[in-house]
């Protein structure tokens, strides 16, 4: 837990937090998957910036549509704004009918929701295909746990951003500022000094 709040804290890019985050998870649950998904509230799209699955990796490609993703269990989950935790003949039951793909039915899968802000919920979502794997009560709680600081961190991630943007753009027009301009102009300086042949012209 104490690792988990210092990673919190550090000063990271959202990528980099959350593999280092599962990295800290993997001795400590009976798990092999693990995803984080988002929802936005006023356009209801659902994505999953982190996913690890034991057998396809990390980062790799649902193939799934907004529609479908709007019938699944993450859905359900980030809309109703509870915890759910099902074993493998649950899981099946309620994943009929949703149209979704998916390989070996999971022996549990679990999924907690957090609230970002007023436009933007999450979850943190583990399962196993393992045989009679199962998520112990502590186990359940450190994923709560989690998500809290999930939470945190991709608030603070937001800010962050908003600040930036903030100061490098006209707060009325939202049109780059001079301070955006003059670090543009920068780099491209910066850019022609270290490439060979290479020519810049700034067009007013």
């Amino acid at each position: 837990m104490y690792k988990i709040s210092e990673l919190s804290h550090a000063s990271k890019e959202l990528d980099s937090f959350y593999s280092e985050l599962h990295e800290i998870l993997i001795p400590l649950l009976n798990t092999q998957s693990f995803f984080v998904c988002l929802r936005e509230q006023d356009t209801e799209l659902i994505s999953f910036p982190y996913l690890y699955d034991h057998e396809s990796g990390a980062s790799f490609n649902l193939d799934v549509d907004q529609e479908k993703l709007k019938s699944s269990l993450i859905a359900k989950v980030l809309i109703s704004g509870k915890p759910l935790m099902l074993n493998k003949k649950q899981f099946e039951l309620l994943h009929k009918g949703t149209g979704l793909k998916f390989g070996r039915i999971p022996s549990f899968w679990f999924a907690v929701p957090f609230e970002i802000n007023n436009k933007l919920i999450g979850a943190v979502a583990v399962q196993s295909s393992e045989i009679n794997a199962d998520l112990a009560k502590r186990e359940q709680a450190l994923i709560s746990y989690v998500s809290r600081h999930l939470c945190e961190a991709i608030r603070h991630r937001i800010q962050q951003d908003q600040l930036q943007y903030q100061a490098l753009h006209d707060s009325i027009t939202g049109l780059p500022n001079r301070s955006l301009f003059i670090d543009r102009v920068d780099h491209a300086l910066r850019l022609v000094r270290r490439v060979k042949d290479k020519k810049m012209a700034i067009l007013f």
